[in-house]
């Protein structure tokens, strides 16, 4: 362990630290050397940042780190692949389409063994996958029952299969069971960004095909919501306003067909998220106690950002899903009690003219869209940094100061 100074100093003088380890060796955690490199690169990046850092200081970097990871290790064998079958629309509604088994998504569930009724889905944004994203906000939803993560397919995003697969999950979470003690489950639909987009596109989708009544969901909650391409872009201005903004522009008027021309796009996109995420990472400090949650996973959503340029078309696939989407207008969405939140920084990302941020502006428009619906803004206690969209890593105390006593009130804990 020569090549990390830092590193090796510390075990010499802190059994603690050699301990760690041991027990991260044993929970089998893979490439430990690529650990002990990225712990070296953040206690140089703090000393860069603060200037010379004390043994003490030192020491509590890497602990936290490696107890970040411990836990993070401890939630994977607990975080299963969830299989079912897909079967449930097609088998009472043979009009619709067969589900393309090349486009479902991926889902995990992590159990919680004690006895509650309204399990979360859990969809995220655009990236990082469903696992990441929910990571620091997935205790608020265990409480009241397991959760189930939803990762998009990488290769190919597919609006109906999605939907259908929704539609089946929730579908066999309501059925009684001999693990529920013969009690419906009711699920609760949790989306952030652009998976809000996808959850009221779903509700649609049930409407349409009259399927709203075979199944129960518990409610809905919108974490910084995302719901029409005009919330993140400005269609057909030569100056956009945000970075984000910049980045999604070049894709409108792209042909879904032009291989070459959708990859160089989204390679360039791709970058300007990349840098928007390791912007917030380099405000955080290590050595806080407080921080551990986040150290948990900053490293596997800084590498999902590692996507392979031949798997950019499948992302183009979901942003064309946004593309498609009408913007909020009003109209009966649903009736299902509704948590909105919204971050104070919202138009740092998104645009100034959002339709949906202007539907979250007027109480009496969106009480129209959901009835049983309220929208709350998520601000900071830290005045050097606000709350901004999505902040689902840096900032998920925010959001679940709200979201915890919204999910008391209707789910009473036994």
């Amino acid at each position: 362990m020569t090549e990390h100074p830092y590193l090796t100093l510390a075990l010499k003088s802190k059994a603690k630290l050699r301990w760690l380890i041991r027990a991260l060796k044993l929970s089998r955690y893979d490439n430990i050397h690529a650990l002990y490199d990225r712990i070296e690169e953040k206690i140089q990046k703090a000393i860069k940042r603060k200037g010379e850092l004390s043994s003490q200081e030192i020491e509590l970097i890497i602990e936290n780190i490696l107890w970040a990871k411990l836990f993070r290790r401890l939630q994977a064998w607990k975080l299963k692949p969830f299989k079912y079958n897909h079967q449930g629309t097609n088998l009472d509604h043979k009009h619709m389409a067969p589900p393309l088994f090349d486009s479902l998504c991926s889902i995990f569930k992590e159990h919680h063994y004690r006895f509650r009724t309204n399990p979360a889905i859990l969809l995220p944004g655009f990236v990082p996958e469903g696992n990441e994203a929910f990571y620091l906000l997935r205790h608020s939803f265990l409480k009241y029952g397991s959760a189930y993560y939803i990762n998009f397919p990488r290769d190919h995003y597919n609006n109906e299969t999605v939907f259908q697969q929704l539609y089946d999950l929730v579908l066999h979470i309501n059925q009684r069971k001999l693990q529920t003690a013969g009690r419906k489950q009711k699920p609760l639909l949790v989306g952030t960004s652009f998976g809000c987009a996808v959850i009221r596109n779903f509700l649609k989708w049930l409407e349409n095909h009259k399927l709203d009544h075979t199944i129960d969901i518990a409610g809905v909650v919108f974490l910084s919501p995302v719901l029409c391409m005009e919330d993140v872009c400005l269609p057909g201005d030569a100056k956009q306003p945000t970075l984000v903004a910049r980045a999604i522009a070049p894709l409108l008027d792209l042909d879904e067909n032009d291989h070459d021309g959708v990859t160089k796009a989204m390679v360039r996109a791709k970058g300007i998220f990349t840098k928007m995420f390791k912007a917030g990472q380099k405000q955080l400090d290590a050595s806080l106690k407080s921080r551990i949650p986040i150290l948990a996973v900053e490293e596997e959503v800084i590498d999902f950002f590692n996507i392979e340029e031949r798997k950019l078309i499948g992302y183009f696939k979901r942003y064309l899903c946004l593309r498609n989407s009408s913007p909020p207008d009003g109209t009966l969405v649903s009736e299902l009690p509704t948590l909105t939140l919204v971050a104070e920084g919202e138009k740092d990302v998104l645009t100034p003219t959002s339709p949906t941020l202007d539907l979250l502006e007027k109480p009496a428009l969106f009480k129209t869209m959901f009835p049983d619906g309220e929208v709350v803004q998520v601000k900071s206690d830290d005045p050097s940094r606000r709350v901004t969209h999505s902040d689902l890593i840096f900032n998920a105390d925010c959001y679940r100061r709200h979201l915890d006593p919204w999910l008391e009130q209707r789910f009473k804990r036994a």
